[in-house]
């Protein structure tokens, strides 16, 4: 069996082939945020034979999350989502090696050092502050950030990178900087497809088979299956350089 035959079924298809699978293979990514968005993107991220995973998360697992963080049982109640997460996910594929963050994100020199050894970041938390902060620390470290997150029945995914990220959307608000997370409803399937299209941004992006679109915005709506796509700025197309 070759290395890659475990991921025959994503190795055929079209202009992704063994190349792209061992692009991804020695790829790293960073994902904040282990929630219901996070239970969307981990996995497929895990699973699909990426090389390294960082994930922060400094929450414990509530009863509460459960019906949309599926990355976690009843008997993960009262533990850290990070500690968890990574288990799960190394059980699912031992080839991803997994580190795991459970102290709250900030933009500081110590999580701008880690994101410095990762080629992407998707942040999947739910406050401008979290958000914030992630855009800064992935400005630090000069890579490409994948925000995604969901409310009600709505999902959306942002793609910020080469000088363009959160903070040129929001402003420097000193308010929406110390905004927390609103504990707003969530529909569980909008947080998941909101951690699938950036899981799947990110993996054709690593894999060098899809290109990175600097500035997109996507959104859509299950209460009236409404989708929409926009370019926050005028489109910026970044690609992995392919080997010659």
């Amino acid at each position: 069996m070759g290395p890659f035959e475990k991921y025959a079924r994503q190795t055929a298809l079209a202009g992704f082939g063994e190349e792209g699978q061992r692009r991804l293979a020695e790829s790293s990514a960073a994902v904040v945020g282990a929630g219901g968005v996070g239970s969307g993107a981990l996995p497929l991220l895990a699973a699909s034979g990426i090389g390294r995973l960082a994930v922060f998360d400094f929450d414990a697992v509530s009863e509460t999350n459960l019906h949309r963080q599926t990355l976690y049982g009843a008997d993960s109640v009262g533990k850290p989502k990070a500690k968890i997460a990574a288990e799960k996910l190394s059980a699912l594929n031992p080839d991803c090696e997994i580190s795991f963050f459970s102290e709250p994100f900030d933009n500081s020199e110590k999580f701008s050092s880690i994101l410095k050894g990762c080629r992407i970041c998707i942040d999947a938390t739910d406050s401008f502050s979290s958000r914030l902060a992630v855009s800064a620390a992935c400005a630090r470290a000069e890579i490409p950030e994948i925000l995604a997150s969901a409310a009600g029945y709505v999902c959306q995914m942002m793609v910020f990178g080469g000088g363009f990220y959160f903070d040129k959307c929001v402003g420097s608000d000193p308010l929406a900087a110390r905004e927390k997370s609103a504990g707003l409803p969530v529909f569980p399937a909008a947080a998941h497809l909101a951690g699938a299209w950036a899981a799947g941004a990110a993996a054709g992006f690593l894999s060098g088979c899809i290109p990175l679109e600097i500035g997109e915005f996507r959104m859509f709506d299950f209460s009236s299956a409404s989708y929409r796509r926009l370019e926050l700025r005028r489109a910026q197309k970044i690609q992995i350089p392919k080997k010659p």
